[in-house]
């Protein structure tokens, strides 16, 4: 599934969404989100990573940043990177295939969105497991 999220000030992140093929009578999975900065030419070094995870049992939300093409806005990394963390974190936690638990993967710049995410404190977010990152950022 792909669409794009608005974010609290109107611009649109490009998102895609898997989802996890479950016995019926499942338990509704918890959601992990991976935030993309990088160009479009790195899907092949990503998305395999995040189908697994949905094959293993997870609903999984890769967005692309705002700047980063097809999403919307200018490169804002610290000033925005990190609310539009939150809004697509309590997005996906609102959404029926989600428990409303969430999780954050990804390494170097996928890495340090995670804690600029975190520092915002959504309520949904249960664990980031940042790879590769700054953690003072």
């Amino acid at each position: 599934q792909e669409r794009f999220l608005p974010m609290r000030d109107g611009v649109k992140l490009q998102t895609k969404t898997w989802l996890p093929v479950l016995p019926a009578g499942s338990a509704t999975p918890p959601c992990v989100v991976e935030t993309d900065g990088y160009d479009v030419a790195l899907d092949p070094f990503f998305i395999p990573a995040l189908q697994d995870l949905a094959r293993r049992g997870y609903a999984v939300t890769f967005a692309r940043l705002r700047g980063t093409p097809p999403s919307e806005g200018m490169r804002d990394l610290y000033n925005k990177f990190g609310q539009d963390g939150y809004d697509i974190i309590e997005w996906v936690a609102a959404q029926p295939w989600c428990n409303g638990d969430v999780g954050m993967v990804g390494g170097s710049l996928l890495g340090i969105s995670q804690w600029l995410a975190a520092k915002q404190a959504p309520p949904h977010l249960k664990t980031i497991i940042p790879d590769v990152s700054c953690g003072d950022c």
